[in-house]
């Protein structure tokens, strides 16, 4: 996992994203069927008051929860817990 010098407060989670393929196979992925894909990552750190997740957890995420940015060359949201749609398992 990547290594982030940040801890989220509260119920926040810092999630590493999951970038979606440029291309499968040979074939492109337009950008347009990019926004339909659910946004998927990795669960880095949790706040004190999270309840439900755990780092290392993959979950699905709504495409416009939290605050998405670029720290240390890897692409973060940061959220909270609530807006977590469901754990893959």
């Amino acid at each position: 996992m990547a290594e982030v010098d940040l801890i989220p407060l509260g119920e926040r989670v810092l999630i590493l994203k999951k970038e979606t393929p440029e291309k499968v196979g040979s074939i492109y992925v337009p950008e347009t069927s990019k926004e339909m894909e659910p946004t998927e990552g990795t669960v880095l750190k949790v706040g004190d008051a999270v309840t439900e997740m755990k780092p290392g957890d993959e979950v699905f995420f709504g495409r416009y929860s939290g605050f998405t940015f670029g720290r240390n060359g890897v692409k973060l949201v940061i959220c909270n817990e609530e807006d977590i749609l469901c754990k893959i398992v």
